[in-house]
């Protein structure tokens, strides 16, 4: 829960994983650039509609510089490693898909209703209660929540609108 909007957010590997990861960046307005030497077809996609950008190529040092944000999502530890330390270096937040304790910032599981967001950590040790929690709470908060949240955002500006008049006048 950050924001990322028009910033820079690098991301090392073009996978599941990365791909899971990068439609919440996308999700933010983040400006996305991918670097792998394949992508998934949903990366196709978000290419293809100009959502992010793709060099087909593996990482070489330097490709964090002005980087924001960095995600380190190859199948090789080593070069995960490697993209960490230069993120790192580079004053960078990083997320290492293999290795939290490498990382300065993770990605909680989410449940969105709306402008309501629901974050489900484990701090990385168990993906799978992480699951289990957010499948929950997605049967739990079912879309009303969503109609519930429009209700009092509407209300919420129509006071502001009356304050502001009122203190116009």
């Amino acid at each position: 829960m950050m924001d990322i909007y028009e910033k820079k957010c690098v991301v090392i590997g073009g996978g599941r994983v990365a791909e899971r990861r990068v439609r919440a960046l996308l999700a933010c307005h983040g400006k996305v650039h991918v670097i792998s030497p394949d992508i998934t077809g949903e990366f196709e996609n978000w290419v293809q509609s100009g959502r992010l950008t793709w060099e087909a190529r593996r990482y070489m040092p330097g490709d964090c510089h002005g980087a924001f944000l960095v995600l380190a999502c190859t199948d090789d530890r080593k070069t995960n490693g490697l993209v960490a330390k230069e993120a790192g270096e580079t004053g960078a937040l990083v997320n290492v898909a293999d290795s939290p304790d490498e990382s300065n910032f993770i990605f909680p599981s989410t449940v969105r209703r709306g402008g309501l967001t629901f974050a489900i950590s484990t701090e990385g040790k168990n993906p799978a209660l992480c699951r289990r929690i957010r499948e929950r709470l997605e049967d739990i908060l079912d879309t009303q929540y969503e109609a519930i949240w429009e209700i009092l955002r509407d209300a919420e500006d129509e006071r502001e609108k009356s304050s502001n008049y009122r203190h116009k006048r």
